[in-house]
Order: C-alpha cells, then sequence, then structure tokens
C-alpha cells in the first residue's frame, strides 16, 4: 500500500510540472499575439521629459526612448535613428519591478503586458499618452517602464534584412536568463507646456486636391489618376489648392485602393460632419465644376479612405477647410 501511495504521488509531482512546464512555453508563444492599431496625432507635448536608451541586440544603439508628463499625463515614445524602422512595440508601467509580467525563471512575459501594437507600414517614431489619474500616479511617484520593441532594417524592395529585439531604456534587468532593459522615472510636477500666442488666425475656404484645372466659369481642381508613374509603378503625389492658393505641405496622394489626404501645418478640416467630399469619374471628368453636395463616392471627415478597386481615372476631391491666415489688425 506505501508503495502505491509513493507512486501516485511522484506521478502527480510529474504531471504537476510538466502543466507548468507547458503553462510557460504557451504563454511564450502568445508573445507573438499582437493587435495591430493605427496611431494618428497623439499629441506629444510634456513639460518635462527624459531621454533615454533604446537599445537592440544587447549593443546596437537604434534611437532613443522617451519619458515624461505634464500636469495630467505620461508621454512615451519610442524614436529609432539611421536606418532602423518599428515594426512591433510592447510596454508596461509599474511602481514595482516585480510587477513586470515573467515567467517562472524569471523572464519577461512579453505577450502578457498590457500595452501591445504592431504596426503596417513600419514607422521611425511613436508616442502614447496615458492619464496619470487613470494610471494612479501622482507628481513625486517613482515608476519603473518596460518598453519592448522589435525593430527592422529594410532592403530597396522593401523587404525585412535585419531584424532585432529592443528595449528602450538604460538600466539592465538582473531576472531570468534573457538580456532585457528599463528605464526608472519619477513624475514630475512641471509647468504646463505654453507654445506662446499664435501669431496667425484661421479662415474658411474651399479646396479641392489634385494638380489638373478643372474647366468653366468657377475655378476647382481634379485628380488626374491617368497620371501614373510607370517607371516607379505608384501615382504621382498631387497638391491641394484652397481659395485658388496652392497650399504648402498639403497633398494627396493614391495607391490604387486607397486615397492619403495630408492637410500639413497651414490647414485644417473645418468642424462639420461631411468635410471631405469625394466623386469618381471614368472616361470623361466634367466640363464645369461639379456640385459636391451631390457626391457619393466617399462622404466624411476621414484622412485615409478606401475609395475601392473601380478604375477611376479622375477623382475631384473637394475639402471645406481652415486655413492660415494674417490676423486683422486691433482697432
Amino acid at each position: 500500500m506505501g508503495n502505491k501511495i509513493l507512486i501516485i504521488g511522484l506521478l502527480f509531482i510529474v504531471f504537476a510540472w510538466g502543466c507548468e512546464k507547458n503553462d510557460s512555453i504557451l504563454m511564450e508563444e502568445n508573445e507573438t499575439t499582437l493587435k495591430t492599431v493605427q496611431v494618428i496625432d497623439d499629441v506629444y507635448a510634456p513639460c518635462y521629459e527624459e531621454e533615454v536608451c533604446f537599445i537592440a541586440g544587447q549593443t546596437i544603439d537604434v534611437g532613443s526612448f522617451f519619458i515624461g508628463n505634464d500636469l495630467e499625463n505620461l508621454y512615451l515614445k519610442y524614436e529609432t535613428s539611421g536606418d532602423w524602422l518599428i515594426k512591433e512595440v510592447h510596454y508596461t508601467v509599474v511602481s514595482d519591478l516585480k510587477d513586470v509580467p515573467k515567467n517562472r525563471p524569471g523572464n519577461l512575459i512579453i505577450g502578457h503586458f498590457p500595452f501591445t501594437y504592431s504596426f503596417m507600414p513600419y514607422v521611425a517614431e511613436v508616442s502614447f499618452t496615458h492619464s496619470l489619474e487613470e494610471l494612479d500616479y501622482t507628481f513625486g511617484d517613482q515608476i519603473y517602464v518596460v518598453a519592448h520593441a522589435v525593430v527592422v532594417q529594410l532592403d530597396e524592395y522593401g523587404e525585412i534584412i535585419e531584424d532585432e529585439t529592443a528595449f528602450g531604456g538604460c538600466e539592465e534587468g538582473n531576472s531570468g536568463n534573457r538580456w532585457w532593459f528599463y528605464a526608472g522615472y519619477t513624475v514630475t510636477e512641471c509647468e504646463p507646456f505654453n507654445p506662446g500666442p499664435e501669431d496667425f488666425c484661421w479662415g474658411e475656404e474651399t479646396a479641392y486636391g489634385g494638380d489638373s484645372e478643372g474647366g468653366g466659369g468657377a475655378w476647382w481642381y481634379y485628380f488626374d489618376l491617368t497620371t501614373f508613374d510607370a517607371d516607379n509603378d505608384e501615382y504621382i503625389s498631387q497638391n491641394i489648392y484652397a481659395g485658388q492658393e496652392l497650399v504648402d505641405g498639403a497633398s494627396v496622394s493614391y495607391d490604387g485602393e486607397t486615397l492619403t489626404i495630408v492637410l500639413g501645418e497651414n490647414m485644417r478640416l473645418q468642424d462639420d460632419d461631411e468635410s471631405v467630399k469625394i466623386q469618381g469619374y471614368n472616361d470623361d471628368v466634367p466640363d464645369s465644376r461639379p456640385a459636391s453636395g451631390g457626391f457619393n463616392t466617399y462622404k466624411g471627415n476621414d484622412l485615409v479612405i478606401s475609395v475601392g478597386d473601380r478604375d477611376w481615372d479622375y477623382l475631384v476631391i473637394h475639402l471645406d477647410v481652415e486655413v492660415k491666415v494674417e490676423c486683422p489688425a486691433e482697432e
């Protein structure tokens, strides 16, 4: 009887060890499970920040990692240098390094980090903003950021020729048998960011995307999709005109499926539900300016728009915008 109990006990220990080992393997496999997001115009405006290392492959300097805060938010920013680009990021913010997700040997479980993003196309810079109140931190609190990334280098055809694991931070982690780095940071009370008074005002205008001037008595422009650059296998990026004037830094591009509108620093959309109106045409463009109220290819406020795979020859891109203008003199 005693031998049977001993055998059963040994089998239970082996089974429990096997389950523990399998859980560890599964957690590490989950590191590859990512969600893809698009981070656009995430405002990075700390009134205090610190720049730390951004290290790949234990020894390669691939840029900088920034941690900062203002009176309400914590800011984190990955920024690569040279020809490195960011493919994935995963990070966690804790008040004690013991709270960083790890397995029993002490190795990081990247798949359990609370903030996980991947990017396509790859990016050279990305920032994130978190409410200090929601994170439950206040001025004077010591925090630790473990910021993991996958960085890549591409060849002339956009294929990955080098990829490395990277971490933001100069402090070397001391758990597990895999290298990692982290950054310590003290949430610092500081004066709110004040960019100073604006020396310009905003004026409402109608704008059109494209370099081809339309006919008729009223001015307008359109995007001619027949201007395809066969040598480089791409459509040529075109300008945006507002109030009949070329807007510096603004452009429209098309990749055969998606239209991307870049407003730049001198223009912004009006506060309206349908500030962007698009109509596609085949064969012939209208002889005079079409009424945008009847456009049905797209209506909304998006600046990255799928216009479908229809074989458009021309796109009329009407924008209701505000542009920077000289402020009227004070009386």
